[in-house]
C-alpha cells in the first residue's frame, strides 16, 4: 500500500510505499496511463537528476482481431504482438481466454516508424506447408506528437516553443473634413480591402483604441428621440467614447419616423427596432465596421443579442434592458433574465440599461416610498442569474425627476452587470455614469484598462509551503553566510528566495488545470479497472489517483482561499465556483479607473489617477517637519496616572524567542503581506530553519532601537468608504506592513496592553481589554432620548470627526504624551504605534462656566470616545459650546489633529432651538439631526423601528447575493448560517432589544438560503425552530436569532446587578436609573425604550441567578433570589 504521496514543481511525483514489494509490484505492473497520458515509474535512487525526457516510445493498448485460436496462448501473443512493438502484457479477460472475438495486449510503440495496420502471419499445416493468416490491429488510443519538439503529449499547434507571429497592427488615419459646398456631392463611403481603415470624418481614436481590448459598448434612457438636441447628444456620446455598440430606450419615435431618425443619427451605422414593443421602447445600433449583431430574442421589456467582436474573433452576449415602472410588471422581466441565463453556459454576458428599480435605499436620495419588496425581488433575480455589479465611476444616482424643490428625488435606477465568463475575460471592466445631459437618465458607458497590467510585485502562494522542494529551497538559501547586521541578513535571504519560488510557481502551471488532469487521470484508472476489478495492482493505482487528486484540490484551495480573502470558510464546500467568483469580483473591485481631482477635473488613465493619488498622500502624509518642544508641565495635569517604577521596568524587560514565535504565529495567514511580499504562512511553515535568525533579527531591533529600511517599508492599500467612490478623500488607507514589523508592533503592544486600563479615561472604549463598544452606544442612546421634546432642559451633543487622525498627528506630541505618562525612554525609543492621545478634560472641569449636559453632572461625564469616534455632551448655551472650541483649538495645537468641519455636526434638543443660530455661528459645524449613525448604530430619540433595522436585512440580502447559492452545496450553505449570516446582526443585537418583525426578516432570510440557496422563498424541509437545536439534540446548530439577542442583552442585565463600575454605562445607570431600587423591583413602565426593554429581561434572568449571602449590605431579604442554606 502507498504510503504517501509528494509532487515536486516540475510534475514529479514520489509515492512512498509502506513495503517493497508492494513498490516492485506497481513498477513491474507498469507502464501505466492516466488520462491518455503515459506516465513512467523508475525507482528513485541517491542522485537521480530529476528531468522529463523526450519519449518516442509509449505503451499503447492494441486489439488483435481474427487472431488464430492457435495463437491464443503467452508465447502465441507475443510473436503476433512483435510484429507491432515490443510485447508487454496482455490483459486478465485475454490471459483467461474468455473473449475470443480480439487479443487485447499493451505493447510498447515506437510512434517514430510506421504504424501497420495488418500482420500477416504464417501458419503451419499438418502437411508441412504454411497458410497465411491476416490478423488485424486496432490501436484503442495514440498519443500526439509535435513534429516541431519532437515529443509526445500535445500537436505541433500546442507546442510551447513554437511562439505565435505578432498580428499586423492596424495604423489608423485620421481623415481631415472636407469643406463642402452645394456644388459637392457625397459619395457613399466603401470598406477598404487594406488591413487599414480611415474612420469617419470627426472621430476621434485615442492611442489605446490600437489594441482594443473588449467592445465599447453603452446604454443610454433618452427620453426621446425626435427632437434634434437629442439626436445630437446620442451623436456625440458615440463620438467622443467611440463606440462600437448602443442601447437606446425610450425612444418615442413612430415607425413612419424611424428612418428619418436614422439619419440624423449616425447613417452608416446599422439598427435594430423593436417595433413590437410599446413606442418602440428599445433601439439597438452598432458600427459594422468593429462589430456583427444578431438578435436572438425580443421580449417587452428586453433585447438580446448575439455581438461578434470583429477584432477578436470573439462573440459576446448582450441584453438591453428597460423595465416598467412596476413591480408586478417587472417579476416578468425578473423570470425572462433567470430563463436566459440557464443557456448562457461560459459565453460573456452583459446586461445593461434601465431597470427602473434599486437595490437597497442608499441607491435613493430624497422622499421616496416603500421600496423593499422591489428591491427583495430584483437581489433574487441577480442571485439566479448569478450577474455581478462591475465598479462604476461618476454619478453616483442616474435618474433625477427633474424637480427644484423639495421634492427633488435622485435614484440609481440604471446600472451594468456582467456575468463570471466576462469578468473572467476581462477583470478589468468598469462603467461610467455620465452626465445626464438631454435627458433626465445618465447614460452608461462601458470601459476597460486598455494599457494593460503593470508587472505585478512578488507575492508568496501559501500553498508552495507544502510542496515537497519548500523546505530544501529555503534551506539552500538560508545556509549562506551573509555579512551584515542581523535584519540585513534575513531581508537578502528573503529577497533571494523570491526568483525561486516564482520558478516553483510557474511550474506548478495552472492549479485549476492540474485539478482537472488528476481528475482525467483517476477515471483512467478507474475505466481500466473496470477491466479487472479483482487486480491488486489497478486497485493500488486507483488509491494512488486519489491521493493525487487530494494533493492537487488542496493546493488549489490553498490558493483560492488566500486569494479570496475568505478566512471564515473552514468547512463545507472546497473549490466550488464560489471561490473564483469571490477572486473574480475582488479583482475587478481592487482598480481604480478614474477620479476626480479638487479643482473639477477627471482623470481617467492610469498614470493620472495614480499620481493624483500621490499627491494627495504626500501632502497629508508629509505632516508638519517642524521641530517643537512641549513643556510637560503644560500637559501634566491631564494625566491621570504615572507609570510605576515596576510597571515601567516590565515594559523593557528582554524580549524571549518564545514571545517572538508566539507573535508571529498569531498573525493570520490570509491576510495581506508588505512590500517583501511574504505572509505569515512563509515564515510559520519555514520556522524550523529561519527561526533563528528572525529572531536575532528582532532581538536586533530591540537592542538597537533601529529598523532597516527594508523592514519599515509599507504598502498603503485603498479600501473605498462609499459604494462609488469618485475622488481621493472616499478611500480609506489601510497599511500593509511586512510579517517582521507587525512581529515588532505586536510584542510592543502586548507589553503595552496592561498599563491602558489606568492611563485612558473612562469615557474612551477602545484599545483597553474588557471595556465595550457597546457602553459607548447604549449610555449615547440612553442621552439622547427625549431630544423631540420641549419640556425638558436645552441639551446639545458635538459629534466631532478628526481628519485622518492617524495620519496627521504629530510625532513631537506622541513622545510629549509617552514621556508625561512615565514611560521609559528606551521604550519611547521603540515604539511607532498604538499610543493614547490624552483628553483635554481639565480645561474643561476647572472651568466654572461650563454646564454639563442633563444627568450628567454628578458622574461629571462629557466626553464618549472610541478610537478617533467623539461626541462631546454639554447644556445648551454659548458659554458651554465657547469652551468645547477652545478645547478643540488647543488640542488642535498640540497635537495637530483637527476637527473636520464637514463631518462634524451639532445635534440640538427640540427645547434649545432658540439659540440654534449662536451656537452653530460660535463653532462653524453643520447642524446634525437624529438619527444619526454612530459607531455603525442609528441613535435615536425614540424608539427603534423597523426602518431603522433596514440596514440589517440589507447586509444579508447583499453577502447572500453575492455568494451565489445555487454554487454552493447545502453543507456549505450551513457553514455559512452559521459563521456569517448569523453573525451579522451580533453587533445590533448586542445594543438593541430587536423588533420581532426583524427576528423573522432575518430568520427568513436564513432559512430561504439554507433550502434554496438564496433569499426568495424556499421550501423548507424542516421546521426552523428545529434547524436551530445543537446538533447533539438532532439539530443544525445554528443560532436562534432571539434566544442571542436575549442572551446578548442578559449580559449588560448581568453587570448592573455585578454593579460593574469599570464601565461607564453601568456607572450611569446605577446613579441616574435605578439610584436606590434594586434592578429587581424598579418599575419597568419609567425609562427610556431601550431601558424598559431592557429591565424586562430580569425575568428571563431570574431563575438562573442566585445570590450566596455574605454581610448581607447589598442584599434584598424580600426581593433578591439566595441559595438554599446560605448564612
Amino acid at each position: 500500500m502507498v504510503r504517501e504521496v509528494k509532487a515536486t514543481a516540475n510534475g514529479f511525483f514520489f509515492f512512498e510505499f509502506k513495503t517493497v514489494a508492494a513498490m516492485e509490484e506497481v513498477i513491474e505492473g507498469g507502464p501505466w496511463l492516466f488520462h491518455g497520458q503515459a506516465i513512467v515509474l523508475q525507482k528513485w535512487e541517491p542522485g537521480m537528476v530529476l528531468r522529463k525526457l523526450q519519449h518516442t516510445q509509449v505503451p499503447v493498448w492494441i486489439k488483435l482481431r481474427h487472431l488464430p485460436v492457435e495463437l491464443w496462448t503467452t508465447e502465441g501473443l507475443s510473436i503476433v504482438a512483435s510484429g507491432v512493438g515490443r510485447p508487454l502484457y496482455p490483459d486478465a479477460i485475454t490471459r483467461a481466454c474468455t473473449r475470443l472475438d480480439f487479443a487485447r495486449v499493451c505493447v510498447m510503440l515506437d510512434i517514430s516508424a510506421k504504424l501497420l495496420k495488418h500482420i500477416v502471419i504464417m501458419i503451419p499445416k499438418e502437411d508441412g506447408s504454411e497458410m497465411a493468416c491476416k490478423v488485424d490491429v486496432e490501436y484503442e488510443w495514440l498519443p500526439p506528437k509535435c513534429t516541431a519538439c519532437h515529443s509526445l503529449g500535445h500537436p505541433i499547434k500546442e507546442c510551447p516553443t513554437m511562439k505565435p507571429k505578432p498580428p499586423p497592427v492596424s495604423v489608423y488615419v485620421q481623415k481631415p473634413r472636407p469643406q463642402l459646398t452645394r456644388e459637392h456631392t457625397v459619395e457613399r463611403r466603401q470598406k477598404p480591402v487594406t488591413q487599414a481603415r480611415i474612420p469617419r470624418p470627426g472621430r476621434v481614436l485615442p492611442a489605446a483604441l490600437l489594441h482594443v481590448l473588449m467592445i465599447n459598448a453603452a446604454v443610454w434612457n433618452v427620453r426621446g428621440l425626435n427632437r434634434r438636441d437629442h439626436q445630437v447628444s446620442v451623436s456625440d456620446l458615440i463620438t467622443e467614447h467611440c463606440l462600437h455598440f448602443i442601447g437606446l430606450l425610450e425612444t418615442r419615435v413612430t415607425v413612419g419616423n424611424v428612418a428619418r431618425v436614422q439619419r440624423g443619427l449616425l447613417p452608416q451605422w446599422n439598427y435594430f427596432v423593436d417595433y413590437g414593443g410599446p413606442g418602440n421602447r428599445v433601439w439597438l445600433a452598432w458600427d459594422t465596421d468593429y462589430v456583427d449583431v444578431t438578435v436572438v430574442e425580443t421580449g417587452a421589456q428586453f433585447i438580446h443579442c448575439a455581438v461578434f467582436i470583429r477584432s477578436m474573433h470573439l462573440s459576446v452576449l448582450i441584453t438591453v434592458v428597460y423595465g416598467v415602472n412596476d413591480i408586478v410588471g417587472r417579476r416578468e422581466l425578473w423570470s425572462d433574465l433567470t430563463r436566459l441565463s440557464t443557456v448562457i453556459a461560459d459565453t460573456p454576458w452583459l446586461v445593461g440599461g434601465d431597470f427602473n428599480t434599486v437595490l437597497d435605499s442608499s441607491e435613493v436620495c430624497g422622499q421616496s416610498g416603500d421600496i423593499s419588496g422591489a428591491a427583495e425581488e430584483f437581489r433574487a433575480c441577480l442571485h439566479d442569474t448569478g450577474l455581478i455589479h462591475v465598479p462604476m465611476n461618476g454619478e453616483r444616482f442616474t435618474w433625477h425627476n427633474c424637480s427644484r424643490d423639495a421634492r427633488s428625488l435622485w435614484k440609481r435606477l440604471d446600472r451594468m452587470l456582467v456575468n463570471d465568463s466576462w469578468l473572467n475575460r476581462w477583470p478589468d471592466t468598469y462603467y461610467v455614469s455620465l452626465s445626464a445631459r438631454t435627458s433626465d437618465h445618465s447614460p452608461l458607458v462601458l470601459r476597460g484598462d486598455a494599457e494593460g497590467r503593470s508587472v505585478g510585485m512578488f507575492r508568496f502562494d501559501n500553498y508552495l509551503a507544502r510542496s515537497a522542494e519548500f523546505i530544501p529551497s529555503v534551506h539552500r538559501i538560508w545556509r549562506h553566510r551573509i555579512v551584515g547586521s542581523a535584519m540585513y541578513a534575513v531581508t537578502r535571504k528573503l529577497k533571494a528566495l523570491k526568483p525561486i519560488f516564482r520558478e516553483q510557481r510557474k511550474k506548478k502551471g495552472d492549479l485549476s488545470t492540474n485539478v482537472s488532469l488528476a481528475k482525467g487521470f483517476l477515471d483512467s484508472a478507474q475505466a481500466i479497472l473496470a477491466t479487472d476489478r479483482h487486480c491488486p495492482t489497478l486497485l493500488l493505482l486507483e488509491f494512488c489517483c486519489k491521493l493525487v487528486l487530494r494533493l492537487a484540490s488542496r493546493l488549489e484551495q490553498n490558493m483560492l482561499h488566500q486569494r479570496a480573502k475568505m478566512a471564515w470558510l473552514k468547512d463545507g464546500d472546497q473549490c466550488s465556483r464560489i471561490f473564483f467568483r469571490k477572486v473574480a469580483v475582488r479583482r475587478a473591485s481592487k482598480r481604480v479607473f478614474q477620479i476626480n481631482t479638487t479643482d473639477g477635473r477627471t482623470l481617467t488613465g492610469q498614470p493620472e489617477v495614480t499620481a493624483e493619488f500621490i499627491r494627495y498622500y504626500q501632502e497629508l502624509l508629509g505632516g508638519n517637519t517642524r521641530d517643537r518642544v512641549i513643556d510637560l508641565r503644560h500637559l501634566r495635569p491631564w494625566a491621570r496616572h504615572i507609570l510605576t517604577h515596576a510597571e515601567a521596568e516590565a515594559l523593557i524587560l528582554p524580549v524571549t524567542p518564545e514571545e517572538i514565535k508566539q507573535a508571529i504565529f498569531d498573525i493570520d495567514e490570509t491576510k495581506a503581506p508588505g512590500p517583501d511580499g511574504y505572509s505569515a504562512a512563509f515564515y510559520k511553515a519555514a520556522w524550523p530553519v529561519i527561526g533563528w535568525e528572525v529572531s536575532q533579527a528582532i532581538h536586533e531591533f530591540f537592542r538597537t532601537g533601529r529598523l532597516l529600511k527594508q523592514v519599515n517599508a509599507t504598502i498603503i492599500s485603498l479600501i473605498p468608504k462609499v459604494s462609488n467612490p469618485s475622488v481621493v478623500a472616499e478611500f480609506r488607507p489601510i497599511s500593509c506592513c511586512n510579517v517582521l514589523y507587525k512581529t515588532i508592533t505586536k510584542i510592543l503592544v502586548q507589553r503595552m496592553r496592561s498599563t491602558l486600563d489606568s492611563l485612558i479615561s473612562p469615557s474612551q472604549n477602545a484599545f483597553v481589554p474588557g471595556r465595550s463598544i457597546g457602553d459607548n452606544i447604549l449610555l449615547a442612546q440612553e442621552l439622547f432620548s427625549g431630544y423631540n421634546q420641549k419640556h425638558l432642559p436645552p441639551r446639545c451633543a458635538l459629534k466631532v470627526d478628526l481628519r485622518k487622525a492617524y495620519d496627521t498627528v504629530e510625532w513631537d506630541f506622541l513622545r510629549a504624551v509617552l514621556t508625561l505618562f512615565g514611560f521609559p525612554e528606551r521604550f519611547i525609543m521603540w515604539i511607532v504605534e498604538c499610543v493614547t492621545t490624552p483628553s483635554f478634560s481639565q480645561l474643561i472641569e476647572q472651568n466654572g462656566a461650563f454646564s454639563y449636559h442633563w444627568k450628567c453632572e454628578a458622574i461629571r461625564l462629557f466626553q464618549l470616545g472610541f478610537a478617533d469616534d467623539l461626541i462631546l455632551f454639554s447644556r445648551a448655551d454659548a458659554n458651554s459650546i465657547q469652551l468645547f472650541k477652545d478645547g478643540l483649538t488647543v488640542f488642535s495645537e498640540l497635537s495637530g489633529l483637527q476637527a473636520n468641519l464637514a463631518k462634524s455636526h451639532l445635534i440640538l434638543s427640540r427645547s434649545a432651538a432658540a439659540s440654534r443660530d449662536t451656537l452653530l455661528a460660535i463653532l462653524g459645524f453643520q447642524e446634525g439631526h437624529l438619527p444619526l449613525r454612530y459607531l455603525g448604530l442609528p441613535l435615536l430619540a425614540s424608539r427603534l423601528t423597523i426602518a431603522d433595522c433596514q440596514p440589517i436585512l440589507q447586509k444579508i440580502d447583499a453577502r447572500i447575493t453575492g455568494w451565489g447559492g445555487m454554487m454552493l452545496s447545502f453543507a456549505g450553505r450551513v457553514q455559512l448560517i452559521k459563521s456569517v449570516l448569523s453573525a451579522l446582526q451580533v453587533y445590533w443585537a448586542m445594543a438593541f432589544i430587536l423588533p420581532k418583525h426583524i427576528i423573522k426578516e432575518i430568520e427568513k432570510r436564513l432559512r430561504n438560503f439554507l433550502w434554496k440557496g438564496s433569499s426568495e422563498r424556499g421550501y423548507a424541509k424542516v421546521s426552523w425552530q428545529k434547524v436551530c437545536r445543537p446538533v447533539s439534540e438532532g439539530g443544525l446548530g445554528i443560532r436562534d436569532i432571539q434566544a442571542l439577542n436575549q442572551g446578548l442583552m442578559s449580559r449588560h442585565l448581568w453587570r448592573i446587578i455585578m454593579q460593574d463600575r469599570t464601565s461607564i454605562w453601568v456607572t450611569w445607570i446605577l446613579q441616574y436609573r435605578l439610584q436606590d431600587y434594586s434592578v429587581w423591583t424598579i418599575r419597568a413602565r419609567s425609562g427610556t425604550w431601550g431601558w424598559r426593554k431592557l429591565i424586562r429581561l430580569r425575568d428571563i434572568l431570574r431563575p438562573y441567578i442566585l445570590y450566596r449571602i455574605g454581610g448581607g449590605s447589598s442584599f434584598s431579604l424580600w426581593h433578591d433570589p439566595c441559595t438554599k442554606g446560605a448564612r
